[in-house]
């Protein structure tokens, strides 16, 4: 198939610690990476829209040097034109019958032009659809193929073109998984209220546990300066900012339990399957896809938090509730320890790998082509 990847042109591709601004994870850009050389190794004919400096097995097209973040008068007011500019360029092409389909990880952005090229597009949907992208979406919910990241993404808007869901996978090369019980706790996000970062570390706090933080502060918001940075003692909280993926790994494999305690929808949640990966289970609060990806006492644990006003006479808090999962992992026995861990690194294997990703987008695209003719 001659298929035409539409990325952002904001972060490079693959992202690394040195080209990923404050305040953004660069996940989206790692997928797209390992959707595109999984498609180029399969021999598949691929064109990647994306910033000039993307390195890429791919043919390359771009509109800028360099990604628009890295610009000299950089900032969020140039990503929307460059986008666009990138996503015109991409249609034009498409007009010509370069394509036989197009996948866009510009959401909304490509909903602009579907309609006007014969080519159909494909959309993976990063992002939650309860906020500006919804709304637009709510324009063109026939124009596009869409395709969500969990099921749990698609509620807001439970109406669009949804040909079907197709789960992140990571690349497992160099993940080396640890089966012993490690001897702290880690924290991987943005520093940002819905990532639940003091939830971690206030469970931690009242466990007694060493919790190290690994993630970015957004440039636009003193949240970090006024909320996490003053419970940073560097004795048992620790912080150890943005890192490369490789030592992520590492420190992940040595730890006991992910702590991931969202104040939000996760549409997906990267990091689960990563620490999963390296053998660490996850303990998370029951929102969004966490119910999807972690299996609820076999590879971690999922807690319901308290937040409805049924709840209110509730004596324990959501805090309470992740301390009590961390007792779980602490009280549990070396061979008990050994085999949820196992079934961690198992886990992911079987449902999260590039290669059971890339199925999925291949059965996505015949499956488009197919009703199309």
């Amino acid at each position: 198939m001659r298929i035409a990847v539409l990325a952002s042109n904001f972060i490079s591709i693959p992202p690394t610690p040195t080209n990923v601004p404050a305040g953004y994870s660069g996940a989206p850009e790692m997928i797209v990476h390992w959707i595109v050389e999984e498609l180029v190794m399969r021999g598949q004919d691929v064109t990647l829209f994306a910033a000039g400096d993307s390195k890429t097995s791919a043919k390359l097209v771009s509109v800028s040097d360099v990604a628009v973040s890295q610009m000299p008068k950089k900032g969020t007011e140039f990503s929307l034109d460059y986008e666009l500019l990138l996503a015109s360029n991409c249609y034009k092409q498409a007009q010509d019958g370069k394509f036989d389909i197009i996948h866009s990880h510009l959401v909304s952005r490509s909903a602009f032009f579907a309609s006007f090229v014969k080519t159909s597009t494909v959309v993976t949907i990063h992002s939650p659809l309860d906020g500006l992208a919804g709304s637009v979406l709510e324009h063109y919910k026939k124009d596009q193929h869409y395709v969500s990241i969990s099921n749990a993404q698609r509620h807001p808007l439970p109406d669009l073109n949804y040909t079907d869901t197709v789960y992140h996978g990571i690349d497992l090369t160099g993940i080396n998984p640890n089966y012993n019980r490690g001897n702290y706790l880690v924290f991987v996000g943005r520093f940002a209220p819905q990532k639940g970062v003091v939830d971690a570390v206030g469970a931690a706090k009242l466990a007694g546990e060493e919790l190290i933080l690994f993630g970015t502060e957004s440039n636009d918001s003193n949240y970090f300066d006024i909320e996490v940075k003053p419970l940073i003692d560097k004795v048992k909280i620790q912080s150890y900012g943005f890192i490369e993926r490789n030592k992520l790994f590492e420190m992940l494999a040595g730890a006991k339990a992910l702590l991931f305690p969202i104040h939000w929808e996760e549409p997906f949640g990267l990091v689960m399957i990563e620490a999963m990966a390296t053998g660490t289970p996850v303990i998370a609060y029951n929102r969004g896809s966490v119910s999807e990806i972690i299996a609820d006492g076999e590879t971690g644990f999922i807690i319901d938090p308290i937040s409805s006003l049924s709840d209110l006479n509730i004596k324990e808090t959501s805090v309470d509730r992740l301390v009590k999962a961390i007792a779980k992992i602490n009280s549990m026995s070396d061979n008990e320890t050994i085999s949820m861990r196992r079934n961690c690194r198992s886990h992911v294997e079987k449902n999260f790998t590039i290669a059971k990703m890339v199925d999925g987008y291949e059965e996505v695209y015949k499956k488009v082509l197919g009703s199309k003719k």
